[in-house]
């Protein structure tokens, strides 16, 4: 082994989650990551009838949340 792969940097990746700089943006980056991971998903792909109905149930869920979450941020 070479000495590179042996020493440490400080150029490490470290995960973690992303913070805006502002609220509203924030809230942005939230809404577009959650778009992603919602709209990424095709039912085509599902290969049972139980894993549809699974999809199904948990997107039925994230609408239910969205809209309770809209209708307290209205209030």
């Amino acid at each position: 082994m070479n000495g590179h792969s042996l020493t440490q940097h400080d150029l490490a990746v470290k995960g973690g989650q992303f913070v805006a700089p502002t609220v509203s943006a924030q809230y942005a980056a939230e809404y577009e990551a959650g778009y992603k991971a919602f709209f990424s998903k095709r039912r085509a792909w599902c290969s049972t009838d139980a894993m549809r109905e699974g999809w199904d149930a948990a997107a039925e869920q994230g609408r239910q949340q969205y809209a309770r979450a809209m209708l307290a941020e209205a209030m």
